[in-house]
């Protein structure tokens, strides 16, 4: 039974992380499964650990099949970019409650990081050769940092690397071929990257949540959708409701987590 809930909330994850706006660590925060994660990852030799990262990882990518065949239905629907926003306010705030003062400097760092990924240009890439797939694979490491950390949305590095459309064509073409490196290659990337950030978490935790925090403001200004002709009115009301939504989880969550900050220092 709770391997199919991690199944379930996999789904949930890879689906939505593949909306602008929405990364895939916020999504797992809000399920209350980041810190089981991230002490899977770190641990991953462990028989528990691998069926945890398997459910969770199949869960996540029958989510992102399903996500691109819907995506273009749903990518420019200002209702939706109001309900983002509440999300991500709502993390925003859930940090801004445990946060102490002397965290300040590393929320400014964090932002100053988020800000500069933003500012990356697009890189036009065939990903056909042999060349393209080395940098595919340094690629796949930043990917799988804001596949991982809050507030840094997946889908929006991918398009800064040209990968979105790609990796959508991909899954509607069944190239498995590109589906396969690119999945093997981020595996590697989230494994190593997981297991850098355990350790991170447990040594210097306070610093840790504020460049999560500053990474999750700077996320906002990354929510791009056409508002011009949404009803104002409605659209504050998607706010409300998916700022609601996700606090009350993360308010319900919160002692959960607590537990597995514990569990993931004692493991470590």
């Amino acid at each position: 039974m709770k391997y199919l809930i991690f199944i379930l909330k996999g789904f949930i994850i890879g689906a939505l992380m593949m909306v602008p706006g929405l990364s895939g660590g916020s999504l797992a925060i809000i399920l209350g499964i980041y810190e089981i994660m991230l002490q899977s990852a770190a641990n991953i030799t462990k028989r528990e650990s691998i069926f945890t990262l398997l459910s969770i990882g199949g869960g996540a990518i029958i989510g992102i099949f399903g996500a691109s065949y819907i995506l273009v239905a749903i990518e420019g629907n200002a209702y939706l970019g109001y309900a983002v926003i509440g999300i991500v306010l709502a993390t925003i705030v859930s940090y801004l409650i445990k946060m102490q003062k002397k965290a300040i400097p590393f929320i400014i760092l964090g932002a100053g990081i988020a800000f500069g990924i933003g500012l990356i240009s697009k890189v036009n890439i065939e990903y056909n050769n042999f060349p393209a797939f080395l940098f595919l694979f340094a690629v796949l490491s930043l990917l799988a940092i804001g596949l991982i950390l809050p507030g840094i949305s997946f889908s929006y590095l991918l398009e800064t690397f040209n990968l979105h459309s790609k990796l959508i064509s991909s899954i509607h073409n069944l190239d498995v071929l590109f589906i396969l490196i690119f999945g093997i290659m981020l595996l590697f990337w989230i494994l190593v990257t997981s297991k850098s950030l355990a350790f991170i978490f447990k040594k210097y935790h306070m610093q840790t949540d504020g460049l999560i925090l500053g990474f999750l403001i700077i996320s906002l200004k990354e929510i791009h959708y056409d508002f011009s002709n949404a009803n104002i009115g409605i659209g504050i009301i998607m706010l409300i409701i998916g700022f609601v939504i996700a606090f009350l989880i993360l308010k319900l969550t919160s002692k959960k987590e607590k537990k597995e900050d514990k569990n993931l220092s004692e493991s470590l």
